[in-house]
């Protein structure tokens, strides 16, 4: 009868705005943590959503302040807490928060929508019912024959584009945004091969290949459409002026391609090598066709080192790229990725001149592609040479320690700063948590995945909006995103999956008015959000906001369970130091292991994370690489243990085929 009444009463609770949890739920191993506003309670209760019942009783801990919200807040830590079920958070005085689960893969689902997300913007495709659901669709804008506006480097007078992605809520194509979408999403591939099966539900699925590559191909069709005969690379395709809130097949403006530029030039360049070592398993024909266009693309932009920007934006967004006239961002990126799929004498001199004066400085972004050459290169065996390797690897690493400072001090937990709160910050932060991706995969360090399961709280409501930033993810969610086929679909329910650009502080030209009111009430920095269908500065969804969460949310799905089984092979053995740690080195039936030579003898063995061992040799003193047969693996997670001196070290490292 207790039990009946408790739930009752959970029931009938209000949703205090006060409690800010992950909606989209915790994984029973990690943190949980939740934060509470403005509160002079001293502790919190976890209740069991169905039953009403008590399951767990913490203390909340000291006030802490975030100068971004203007909000003092306390956190409550329920870390300890491990069953899996459906949940709310209580506190005395303002009653409980959203339900949310614990559960394993608990992103698994999410992820799958974000992935989708990509299916929904494709331009020149009938969407069907079948994969599409109620938001099905007529094709449209066909983009053939498609005249030129501002540039005299075109070749033609018209060109054929059809495919690709819509880029956000407008009808725009981009090469430059596709670059870093793209990016990361085929990123997230090489970490994760089998995250991302061939069963997302559209039409490629069942054809034997990840519908990940199947989606991203559906764009990388529309780059190779986009290159001009001498190598060089149209900058985007769309309208004169902005187009209605009509739906693609009812859209009757003027479409064109716009502009050539050196920027467009490099990010083809970069996306197009790693599509050719990537591809080539699946598609050979396809990955070399990447592969010379990348090339091609190389040579062009070498010649016309410094062709800028169109300056038409009547229908479009002027994607520019700062100060930085040189590019030499890009340049790095597409050098990184051109000497990775080629092993050729030019992209490796053109590296080691330029690494000499560059490192990383914060996240990527469109404008700043410099990361993505850094993360390339952290992941693929190359004879750079150690100690520039090890550069490389101190780059991420010490970039990645600078947010995980952030988030320890954080009253919420995040790395986000005052400054950080501009157009586009949930992609920002997600930014921030590719950084923390690629740092655990270099060191394997688990300070590195708890910093990246607190940035995920933060997308879906552990956040000074109290809001989840992803449609149809959460009990608060946008409902009115900034695009138009959302707004002209006629379906109440926005497509589920899409990350719109969050908080926005900077009342700057071309921001939108409903905005701007928020922004001159005095609102603080990240509290300047709005869910409006006419807030294109804070409301608005884009392919390059979805695409790092895509990476990190198939990371955790990943290393999440790995981390479990793990820990249980490893139960009270010593993780080794990143002075002490490993680098390895595939090679044909083998790998070759490296690390600081040892005085004495030791032996190494090798463990699957299901803590099957699949290999083991003695090392003598003075040894510091050993190569050792390994059969049958592929893209996966191996743990490494170094038995010495009566103790056990162990590291655990993933293979990239």
């Amino acid at each position: 009868m207790r039990a009946v009444c408790l739930s009752v009463l959970l029931s009938s609770a209000v949703v205090s705005a006060a409690i800010h949890v992950n909606q989209a739920g915790y994984y029973p191993a990690a943190k949980k943590i939740a934060v509470v506003v403005d509160t002079t309670a001293t502790s919190f209760q976890l209740l069991n959503s169905s039953t009403g019942e008590v399951v767990f009783t913490g203390a909340l801990s000291e006030p802490l302040y975030y100068d971004a919200s203007r909000e003092k807040t306390v956190l409550a830590d329920f870390t300890g807490f491990r069953s899996s079920g459906s949940y709310a958070l209580a506190v005395p005085g303002h009653g409980t928060s959203y339900t949310f689960d614990i559960s394993e893969s608990r992103f698994d689902h999410v992820l799958k929508q974000m992935v989708r997300s990509y299916y929904f913007q494709r331009c020149s495709y009938e969407l069907l019912p079948q994969y599409a659901g109620e938001y099905e669709r007529e094709a449209g804008h066909p983009d053939l024959g498609l005249p030129v506006l501002d540039t005299d480097l075109a070749n033609r007078l018209s060109y054929d584009v059809p495919g690709g992605w819509y880029d956000a809520g407008d009808y725009g194509k981009y090469v430059v945004n596709a670059g870093i979408t793209c990016a990361s999403l085929l990123g997230l591939f090489e970490l994760c091969p089998d995250i991302i099966g061939d069963d997302l539900d559209i039409p490629e699925s069942g054809n034997n290949i990840s519908d990940l590559l199947d989606e991203v191909k559906y764009e990388l069709d529309w780059l190779l459409t986009m290159q001009d005969e001498d190598g060089g690379v149209l900058f985007k395709v769309g309208s004169d002026e902005w187009s209605w809130d009509v739906m693609p097949a009812h859209d009757d403006k003027d479409r064109y391609v716009i502009g050539k530029s050196t920027t467009s030039t490099l990010n083809f360049a970069a996306v197009l090598a790693m599509a050719a070592r990537i591809y080539e398993d699946y598609d050979a024909t396809f990955a070399q066709e990447c592969g010379d266009r990348a090339e091609a693309a190389w040579q062009w932009a070498c010649e016309n080192p410094q062709v800028l920007r169109p300056m038409h934006e009547g229908g479009t967004g002027p994607y520019g790229d700062g100060d930085d006239l040189q590019f030499k961002d890009e340049f790095f990126w597409a050098a990184s990725e051109l000497y990775l799929s080629t092993a050729k004498s030019v992209y490796r001199d053109t590296l080691l001149t330029m690494l000499q004066s560059r490192t990383i400085t914060g996240a990527a972004w469109w404008q700043d592609v410099n990361n993505l050459g850094y993360f390339s290169l952290s992941v693929h065996q190359n004879d750079l040479g150690d100690a520039v390797n090890n550069a490389i690897e101190s780059a991420i690493i010490a970039m990645a320690d600078t947010f995980v400072n952030r988030i320890g001090r954080s009253a919420y937990r995040i790395s986000m700063e005052s400054g950080d709160y501009l157009w586009g910050s949930s992609g920002t932060i997600g930014n921030h948590g590719a950084l923390l991706v690629y740092a655990h995969f270099l060191t394997g360090e688990q300070r590195y995945l708890d910093a990246l399961v607190m940035t995920t709280d933060y997308l879906f409501g552990k956040n000074p909006m109290g809001k989840s930033y992803v449609t149809g993810i959460g009990s608060e969610s946008p409902r009115f995103p900034h695009a138009r086929i959302f707004k002209a679909d006629g379906i109440d329910d926005p497509i589920p999956g899409f990350v719109v650009g969050g908080a926005n502080q900077r009342n700057e030209p071309g921001i939108d008015p409903d905005l701007r009111e928020v922004i001159l009430s005095g609102a603080p920095p990240a509290k300047c959000y709005i869910d409006s269908d006419g807030s294109w500065a804070s409301n608005e969804v884009a392919i390059n906001q979805n695409a790092p969460w895509v990476l990190i949310l198939g990371y955790l799905e990943t290393h999440q369970a790995e981390n479990n089984a793990a820990k249980a092979k490893l139960k009270g053995v010593r993780t080794v130091s990143r002075e002490q740690s490993f680098r390895i080195k595939r090679e044909a039936g083998a790998i070759s292991i490296s690390r600081n030579a040892i005085s004495s003898p030791a032996k190494l063995k090798i463990y699957t994370l299901q803590g099957k061992c699949i290999a083991s040799k003695d090392i003598k003193p003075g040894e510091s690489t050993i190569r050792i047969k390994v059969n049958s693996l592929g893209s996966e997670s191996i743990v490494i243990c170094l038995q010495k001196d009566g103790s056990t070290i162990a590291q655990k490292m993933t293979l990239v085929r």
